[in-house]
């Protein structure tokens, strides 16, 4: 039988490598951030405040505003989600069997999209400067880690502009189109080879999403047939031999 600690790292590996799950997760927060966005444009008054939370005192009377942090927060992370899925999909390395390279594993839009390739106009690299600041901790802590002048903390929401979700949609938008066109270029590639794994002429990249592919639908299979065993099984005492 495989070493377990063997599977669970050659399962890190093969999950980590699907860039379709990478988009997901993108997908996924881009729609959470939009159904905070229209939250945010009621223009009711919010009823939490510190107090109100803790028991105490009246409502408020502002605007839902106080959910900005939470909104920039999704937005920058499903930025960096759909980079991070353009990115290994150009080069699987970035996915290694025990962790995501250091390149990779940061929360620095600019730093991503520049490893991508992506050209940045002067209020793009502003834009996603202030996202990394929302993902890193304005979005849910206080302050930062360590203090720098440089944070804005003492009033988070200067790091919001109203133009921002305008622009995020529309990088999003082409951050998306990228992925979109990429990967089905790869798909195209991978159907006119009548044995693609085995075709030592094809990209590496190519052939490892293949076998990523092919890996994780043994790993469901395996899974399955795991639980339906476990199920139907004894328990055996600790003091079993």
């Amino acid at each position: 039988m495989d070493d377990p600690q063997k599977q669970i790292l050659t399962a890190f590996e093969i999950f980590g490598r699907i860039t379709d799950d990478w988009l997901l997760d993108a997908a996924r927060l881009k729609q959470a951030a939009n159904v905070i966005l229209a939250a945010i444009k009621v223009s009711e008054p919010h009823p939490y405040s510190a107090d109100l939370l803790r028991g105490k005192g009246e409502p408020l009377t502002d605007k839902n505003d106080w959910l900005t942090p939470v909104y920039m927060f999704l937005a920058g992370a499903s930025l960096e989600s759909l980079v991070k899925a353009i990115l290994i999909g150009r080069d699987m390395g970035y996915v290694k069997a025990t962790q995501v390279k250091s390149t990779l594993a940061t929360h620095n839009l600019r730093h991503l999209l520049n490893l991508a390739r992506f050209d940045l106009t002067t209020d793009q690299e502003d834009l996603v400067d202030r996202l990394s600041e929302w993902i890193m901790w304005a979005g849910r802590y206080p302050v930062p880690k360590n203090a720098n002048p440089a944070d804005q903390f003492a009033d988070k929401l200067n790091l919001h502009d109203s133009a921002d979700p305008a622009a995020i949609d529309l990088l999003f938008a082409s951050l998306h189109e990228i992925y979109v066109a990429e990967q089905t270029a790869r798909e195209e590639q991978w159907k006119a080879l009548s044995d693609p794994v085995s075709n030592e002429k094809l990209h590496d990249w190519t052939r490892h999403h293949l076998l990523a592919a092919r890996a994780v639908e043994d790993f469901a299979a395996t899974s399955d047939c795991l639980n339906d065993s476990t199920q139907h099984s004894v328990p055996r005492s600790s003091s079993s031999t």
